[in-house]
């Protein structure tokens, strides 16, 4: 049996594999006042409704009606398969070389963030008295880092492209920044309101780490994954993995199913679950810097089952296409199918008109709307 690798990206492009879970949804309820929960349909939760304690299905729970713990619920519904298995070949198996580049300007506030954040907490630099002002002389450095990073060639791919916004040659009119100067004075920012959620939500502790390495081996395929920051709190004594992210809307590009991924692995390494998993927003200040989300030994064992399922499935998949053998792109999509729509497709290097037409298509559907949207 050959070893396979999948990170949590992988397994997001892939998981569409699992026919078991096809067509099954997964829900998360949030609130203000308790911590979010990853559910799948037919679980029962307890919900005050009309002035009662009732338990309910989960699909059943009215947000409008029900609250827990006296706070207003929001019910998030998602599919529980999801991605692109023609995406997944490209990236993974074939490591496809494209010529589209990539613009990269949006990746690297979060990416000077979380380094920046990484070396706060690697350094200690909590026990220091200029802790703002030393981590403020580290953002010029690695700005630079990320944006000579950010347009390397890697594996006969091109490198990415930074577009300023502008109307000029190479520069793009919804862009997120003017300049340099202006990206630095948003991760200066960010720092401030960063440190702040820090000390208002208590996310110091004497072993705390930031970018451990959680990768083990279940069912003999390594499976990666890489939390941003896993502590001890000192004053709740509770062991969390906490996950960055630099989006500009709450919810942006986040999936509690990430924070579980994590929580499974550590559990694999540890014997046990985290106490807590958390979002935690830099562009946000207290109290709604961060979604924190708790799960159960039986969530995690779900997930293991089903990264199982999933390494099968792909390995039968790729069996078929042949060892050594270069077939033609319509032979893979038979293999891989596609799976076209907006959220797959719309920063998709291969959804070009010669790789993938249905890909193509919906990347255009989603830059006209864009350019719609901005005027």
């Amino acid at each position: 049996m050959s070893v396979m690798y999948l990170s949590y990206s992988g397994f997001k492009k892939c998981s569409v594999a699992d026919k078991e879970d096809e067509g099954k949804e997964v829900f998360f309820l949030s609130g203000r006042t308790f911590a979010n929960r990853y559910l799948l349909p037919r679980t029962l939760v307890t919900v005050q409704r009309e002035g009662q304690e009732i338990q309910v299905p989960i699909e059943s729970v009215d947000s409008e009606k029900d609250r827990i713990q006296d706070s207003k619920i929001k019910l998030v519904k998602k599919p529980l398969n999801t991605g692109c298995l023609y995406e997944y070949w490209h990236v993974y198996v074939n490591e496809t070389p494209h010529s589209l580049p990539n613009d990269r300007l949006g990746a690297i506030y979060g990416i000077v963030v979380g380094k920046i954040f990484e070396i706060f907490y690697n350094e200690r630099l909590w026990r220091t008295r200029n802790t703002r002002q030393v981590l403020s002389d580290r953002v010029e450095g690695e700005i630079s880092r990320a944006l000579e990073e950010a347009v390397k060639p890697s594996k006969g791919r091109p490198g990415g492209v930074i577009r300023w916004r502008g109307e000029g040659e190479g520069q793009n009119p919804r862009g997120l920044y003017v300049d340099r100067q202006e990206l630095m004075e948003d991760v200066l920012c960010g720092i401030e309101v960063g440190l702040d959620s820090i000390k208002k939500n208590l996310l110091v502790g004497r072993d705390a780490v930031a970018e451990l390495k959680l990768d083990t081996t279940i069912g003999g395929h390594r499976i990666g994954g890489r939390a941003d920051f896993i502590m001890t709190r000192v004053q709740h004594r509770d062991r969390i993995i906490v996950d960055g992210k630099g989006t500009k809307k709450r919810g942006d590009y986040t999936d509690p199913l990430q924070l579980l991924w994590y929580a499974m692995l550590y559990r694999e390494k540890e014997g046990r679950l985290p106490d807590s998993t958390a979002f935690l927003y830099w562009k946000f200040e207290h109290p709604i810097s961060m979604d924190w989300y708790t799960f159960t030994d039986e969530d995690a064992d779900k997930l293991r089952q089903k990264f199982l399922r999933v390494v099968t499935a792909v390995e039968r998949l790729t069996r078929r296409v042949g060892v050594g053998k270069k077939p033609s792109l319509e032979v893979i999509r038979n293999i891989f199918p596609p799976e076209p729509s907006i959220s797959n497709c719309m920063f998709c290097p291969y959804a070009q008109e010669d790789v993938c037409p249905g890909g193509h298509a919906k990347r255009l559907e989603y830059e006209t709307k864009v350019a719609a949207r901005q005027g």
